[in-house]
């Protein structure tokens, strides 16, 4: 009876690790993609890090390992937004810097203002080939 126990227990649990549903995201297409079922508007969700690591040890044949040092950065961390706006000829796109590495680097010149916005873009395409920017890119 245990046997039977224990090879129901680990069918059931076979069993419900293939239940998962597959996923028709291709690479590329960003976290999170959608558009209207009217086609009226699109948005495109993507983020993107960049990690550092550095560890630092001092190795003695006597002692081994001593004054061992590490640290971990985020060096940057980005959310990023496009798609389009009322119709497809009205495109959109958006890059916010989220990590200390993005956000510092206040100048005079920029009043001392953090760099959190990167792209702001908005490309109106008025005729065939023919677009027309207007943001910082």
């Amino acid at each position: 009876m245990k046997k039977i126990a224990s090879s129901l227990l680990l069918f059931s649990i076979a069993y419900l690790t293939i239940g998962q549903t597959p996923v028709n995201q291709k690479f590329g297409d960003g976290i999170f993609n959608v558009i209207a079922v009217d086609s009226s508007w699109s948005m495109k969700f993507g983020a993107r890090f960049q990690t550092l690591f550095v560890g630092d040890f001092q190795v003695s044949e006597k002692e081994g390992i001593q004054e061992a040092n590490s640290n971990f950065q985020v060096r940057r961390a980005r959310l990023k937004f496009n798609g389009f706006a009322y119709s497809p000829k009205l495109e959109y796109k958006i890059e916010l810097g989220l990590s200390s590495g993005d956000l510092s680097g206040a100048s005079i010149e920029s009043s001392h203002s953090s760099r959190m916005v990167y792209d702001a873009v908005l490309k109106w395409n008025f005729h065939s080939n023919f677009y027309l920017w207007a943001g910082q890119t």
